[in-house]
């Protein structure tokens, strides 16, 4: 049986529609339609970030829920292209590398609450709001996410 699907499916679809907007019609067409669903379905406006932005009570959030969704912020990352990958790089690299994950894994986290919470403050009763997954097959999404690696 299908699972129900709500806020944390809609903060990922948006997010990676967000990331994805300007990347290769397959990836962007998914995540842009998939969003486009979520918000039908939860009787939501599909322009729910442009939408808080004339609203007083509400200015700013739809720009911090984007970038919280988009996971803007990177953690600093030492081996970004600028070192070559000599030995003790590559050793270092090896040594810290699980800490350098889990920092990026709680970013993660952090930008997944503040979303949650962006949303919340728009709309306070979409927690308690869900839909069937069906509502993604039955809109055309019959296959799993596509996989970034296959196009870059």
């Amino acid at each position: 049986m299908d699972s129900d699907l709500g806020i944390d499916d809609l903060i990922d679809a948006l997010g990676s529609h967000l990331r994805w907007r300007n990347a290769h019609p397959d990836l962007r067409d998914y995540w842009e339609r998939r969003f486009t669903i979520l918000c039908a379905a939860l009787g939501l406006p599909v322009n729910l970030i442009e939408v808080t932005e004339g609203d007083v009570a509400t200015a700013g959030l739809g720009i911090l829920l984007e970038q919280a969704a988009r996971g803007v912020v990177d953690p600093p990352d030492p081996f970004s292209g600028f070192l070559e990958a000599s030995l003790p790089v590559v050793e270092l690299y090896q040594r810290f590398a699980r800490d350098l994950d889990e920092l990026r894994r709680v970013h993660a986290n952090s930008y997944r609450a503040l979303a949650r919470a962006c949303l919340l403050a728009l709309v306070p009763d979409l927690e308690d709001r869900a839909c069937p997954a069906t509502v993604l097959t039955e809109g055309g999404i019959n296959r799993h996410p596509p996989d970034p690696h296959d196009y870059f």
